[in-house]
């Protein structure tokens, strides 16, 4: 799977201050450049695309212009085609194919998707599976005298007060 990593400092380039592309063109260049990851999952794609694209992502010739002045798209070898232009202040693509993702997860020591999920779900139900076994299942009525016992063990010299005051008390006829 292919990836648009778009730069969290992309409101300073120098690209896309305010004056230098419109929100419009800019809001196009985002969409170009998502087109364009998931396009390169497949071999045949060469990276450019044309004003069909542009216009079928609600976009037009003025602001494919803008982004080329301001140099967040290039021209392409074939005319009339144009390219998302990576850089580091701007964005880039990752994973393409799906290798290079593969390869950084990797090394970060998990498997990701459906194989991390696999994994999780495996440990939990190793996890309950193992609690189950080690506590014997315990009716309502076992779970009730167990925590009543448990509260009169935890405060036996406030119960004793209680219960010397309550024996001490005159009873009123």
């Amino acid at each position: 799977m292919t990836w648009t990593q778009i730069d969290d400092g992309l409101n300073f380039s120098p690209q896309t201050m305010p004056g230098t592309v419109s929100n419009a063109a800019l809001g196009l260049w985002v969409r170009l450049c998502v087109h364009t990851a998931y396009q390169l999952r497949f071999p045949a794609f060469d990276g450019a695309f044309d004003l069909t694209v542009v216009r079928s992502l609600k976009g037009n010739a003025r602001q494919v212009t803008e982004l080329e002045a301001a140099g967040m798209l290039e021209p392409a070898l074939a005319a009339g085609r144009w390219m998302v232009v990576e850089a580091d202040t701007l964005m880039k693509f990752g994973g393409t194919s799906g290798s290079e993702l593969k390869e950084k997860r990797a090394k970060a020591g998990h498997a990701g998707g459906v194989a991390s999920g696999e994994a999780r779900r495996s440990k939990t139900k190793q996890l309950l599976q193992a609690n189950r076994e080690a506590k014997p299942k315990q009716t309502m009525k076992q779970k009730t005298k167990q925590t009543m016992k448990q509260n009169r063990s935890k405060r036996p010299k406030q119960n004793e007060a209680i219960a010397s005051k309550q024996t001490k008390q005159p009873v009123l006829t």
